[in-house]
């Protein structure tokens, strides 16, 4: 209500097409907002909307909305990913449970948008919010996701569709969306490890190889010799560092193994050509089992080959025994077809 000596006008809050815009083919957060005001018709006894050219844009409020910290302290997503089909991959991956809700005709033409944007979430984890934008699903709030390195939904809301006042504040434990305030839960530290597991992988393997990395010192030597090599369909790689340590990690595992990349199946020393230490079987959902392993590095047939009675495991976790016939009681490393590093 805007009041004057003599009038008062009464203006509402619109968009779009009673701003006067063209929003063929606009999703409903890229249309103009604005304010227009009301007037009487004496002829047809009606309130109608003022004339086109009396439309303002909406009055100034970020100094009060900023003093109330109500902004975001930066604005986010990307580019967007249009939808044109229901085997759009972005669709697929964040909101599948969607599609059916999406109107898909005409065929080809794009029915909303997804923007996403990643952040650091104060307890460690990569997380990131994604907004789906589209006319079946937006009445009038969008829903916003937080989604883990796991695909997997930490927190939905629903927000307002203007994307340009969303945003998260400056310790990125609050999503703000147009003065609308969303604690982001936090997680403790092992939590956040295993969320941090990239999509697919073992998230406990993960885990190990991440604490593994995190009590090395930061001033270890950087190894002298790096290998690529194949070993049962799984790439590794061996390092070799001057005082004689060596490890050997999966690089790129074979998908059937609970393992991920980083993950020890060796370590030990060399001295010569000659190896010797403790390699390890894996269990899904049991810790590793050590054993110990000597072995040799062939330079003519550029081959590391280890060999060590390995562990044998009952129905569950449990060490049995040991096996010399074991198909963990030889190891062989193949560096010729991927050669060094």
């Amino acid at each position: 209500m805007e009041r004057s000596s003599d009038t008062n006008k009464v203006w509402l809050n619109v968009g779009g097409a009673l701003c006067g815009q063209n929003t063929d083919g606009l999703s409903t957060a890229d249309m103009r907002v604005c304010q227009r005001p009301l007037k009487w018709d004496a002829v047809t006894r009606k309130i109608e909307f003022a004339p086109l050219s009396e439309v303002r844009d909406l009055p100034e409020t970020k100094n009060q909305e900023a003093q109330a910290g109500e902004l975001p302290a930066k604005r986010i997503y990307d580019s967007g990913s249009e939808l044109v089909s229901k085997r759009d991959y972005v669709l697929n991956e964040y909101w599948k449970d969607k599609i059916d809700l999406i109107r898909w005709k005409p065929r080809g033409a794009p029915q909303g948008t997804i923007f996403n944007w990643p952040f650091a979430s104060p307890d460690g984890r990569s997380l990131m919010v994604s907004l789906l934008q589209a006319p079946a699903v937006c009445t009038p709030k969008c829903p916003a996701r937080f989604i883990n390195a796991q695909h997997r939904v930490v927190l939905e809301i629903m927000v307002c569709a203007d994307r340009t006042k969303h945003g998260f504040s400056p310790d990125n434990r609050t999503f703000i969306a147009c003065g609308e305030r969303f604690s982001i839960p936090q997680v403790d530290e092992r939590t956040a490890l295993l969320d941090n597991a990239p999509p697919g992988s073992n998230p406990e393997a993960y885990l190990e190889v991440q604490r593994r990395l995190r009590t090395q010192p930061k001033n270890r030597p950087e190894p002298i010799r790096v290998d690529s090599a194949l070993h049962n369909d799984s790439q590794m790689l061996i390092r070799e560092w001057k005082d004689g340590s060596v490890e050997i990690a999966y690089d790129v595992p074979k998908q059937t193994l609970p393992v991920v990349q980083g993950t020890l199946l060796f370590r030990g020393t060399r001295s010569g050509s000659n190896y010797q230490g403790t390699a390890f079987t894996f269990r899904d959902g049991c810790a590793p089992a050590p054993y110990e392993v000597r072995g040799y590095r062939d330079a003519k047939r550029e081959l590391v080959v280890l060999t060590g009675a390995a562990p044998r495991r009952g129905r569950g976790c449990e060490i049995i025994g040991d096996s010399a016939r074991s198909n963990h009681a030889r190891l062989v490393f193949d560096t010729r077809e991927l050669g060094d590093e």
